[in-house]
């Protein structure tokens, strides 16, 4: 027997970025995982970044020879087309992937998405606080790869699908009861 979310595909999404501040900082590493609300995966997809507008030192020196965002818009804007979005602290994730299209002259169209962060808030899940690695050991979710873009969707995914049995479980069916609304200014995606 099947769950009410079971059905419902979620395109988990995570980037890795140069620092928070949206309109300054770029990109370095974004990583999509197609899950369905039953915790089969339909798709993984993840690559590299390359910011085109800053020197290549440091830890910037493993992006080299990854393509920019331009590169890789379109596959990107594909995999989050796949499924409603989700990520934990998910704003932040929308904010830079945002910004970048931005910068080619297009943007995110508005559009419902799963913040895991806030949906553990709504569920009660008992932690000091809302880290993704808190919430994992919460709910008994493996974490192997910390920070980087696909440990982190792969995680996210995994809580997803944790905290849609609890929501079942407390007979909070309605997905769009949990979602929360990125307000772009375009209806459609670009």
């Amino acid at each position: 027997m099947g769950g009410p979310f079971d059905h419902i595909r979620f395109a988990v999404v995570d980037v890795e970025t140069t620092g928070i501040r949206p309109a300054e900082d770029r990109i370095i590493e974004v990583a999509v995982v197609t899950v369905y609300g039953s915790g089969v995966e339909y798709d993984r997809w993840s690559t590299l970044v390359r910011p085109d507008d800053r020197p290549l030192a440091g830890r910037l020196e493993a992006v080299a020879q990854a393509p920019t965002f331009g590169q890789i818009a379109g596959e990107l804007i594909e995999r989050l087309g796949n499924g409603l979005i989700v990520g934990h602290n998910v704003r932040f994730d929308l904010r830079l992937i945002d910004a970048e299209l931005r910068r080619m002259g297009i943007e995110l169209p508005a559009l419902p998405f799963l913040d895991t962060y806030r949906v553990a808030t709504q569920l009660n899940v008992d932690t000091p606080n809302r880290s993704l690695a808190v919430v994992c050991d919460a709910l008994g979710v493996d974490f192997h790869q910390w920070h980087t873009a696909e440990g982190d969707a792969e995680a996210t995914a995994k809580v997803t699908v944790a905290l849609l049995e609890r929501a079942a479980v407390w007979g909070r069916t309605d997905i769009e009861a949990l979602c929360g609304s990125w307000y772009g200014e375009s209806s459609s995606w670009p």
